[in-house]
């Protein structure tokens, strides 16, 4: 129905001019949804919706955004897309004018020929905005269609035991649909003296230290920075259906410093 949705929205950009020559070039269809923002948002969300885009020769590029599940105490206040992988806030790159009717907004935007190149090679993202959340309330990936989602929030209390320390930090974790996981691990307030040296996914209950499953960080300057891991079978359903969780390690504490559950059933 969301689909169906789109496309009336689209076809009714044209207006109905007999006269529009300029071929299609590219069409996306960018699933969005609140877990794919970096900034964690309140809990309970669950706001989503969908973006169809067709790229013509001339470089027109019409959009039509549907959400279907905002929260009822929010409304939406515009849309843009923005240069970026999966785990990065980019800068706005093309604004889609206009104001919302209800949940939708369509319209036409004429780019020139570098974002009409760029949105086509590079990875970019649609982000839409709300009185809520200005920043943005829900993202869908252009070049990448997400399937899991995950800012994991670790510290020393989660543990097992518990470590005391200042430092915390956050796994950022996307899995796209060709078995590709996009992390980035940032890690504050490390003690002075001490140093990252890995972080990884490992399967494991809150109070079960587990075996490791997916490697995350091989050493300090894989922290802070954008990793794209290849998953196996095994590596992608783990992922997508066991107990697990994110850690970090120092020189200070390498069996663990700060950690984050995932999930626990």
């Amino acid at each position: 129905m969301l689909i169906t949705l789109l496309f009336t929205l689209g076809a009714g950009i044209k207006g109905g001019d007999n006269n529009y020559s300029p071929t299609l070039k590219k069409t996306w269809t960018v699933n969005m949804n609140v877990r794919n923002e970096l900034t964690t948002t309140e809990d309970g969300r669950t706001d989503s919706g969908a973006t169809a885009l067709s790229l013509y020769s001339d470089n027109t590029l019409r959009f039509a955004i549907a959400v279907t599940h905002l929260a009822s105490r929010d409304t939406l206040t515009a849309s843009d897309i923005h240069s970026g992988d999966a785990v990065t806030n980019g800068d706005v790159y093309i604004s889609f004018r206009g104001s919302f009717s209800g949940n939708t907004l369509s319209g036409i935007v004429q780019l020139t020929d570098a974002q009409a190149d760029s949105i086509q090679n590079f990875p970019m993202y649609v982000n839409v905005r709300s009185a809520q959340w200005p920043t943005g309330i829900m993202r869908g990936q252009m070049d990448k269609n997400i399937i899991f989602a995950a800012n994991v929030e670790m510290t020393g209390s989660n543990e097992m035991p518990q470590v005391l320390t200042f430092a915390a930090g956050t796994a950022c974790l996307r899995l796209a649909d060709d078995d590709t996981l996009f992390s980035k691990v940032v890690v504050n307030n490390l003690e002075r003296g001490d140093t990252l040296i890995a972080a990884h996914v490992h399967r494991g209950a809150v109070d079960v230290n587990g075996p490791m499953l997916i490697p995350l960080c091989g050493g300090t300057a894989d922290f802070g920075v954008l990793k794209k891991i290849p998953l196996t079978a095994l590596m992608m359903s783990s992922l997508l259906t066991d107990d697990i969780y994110a850690n970090a390690h120092s020189t200070s504490h390498p069996t663990e410093i700060i950690r984050g559950q995932i999930r626990s059933r």
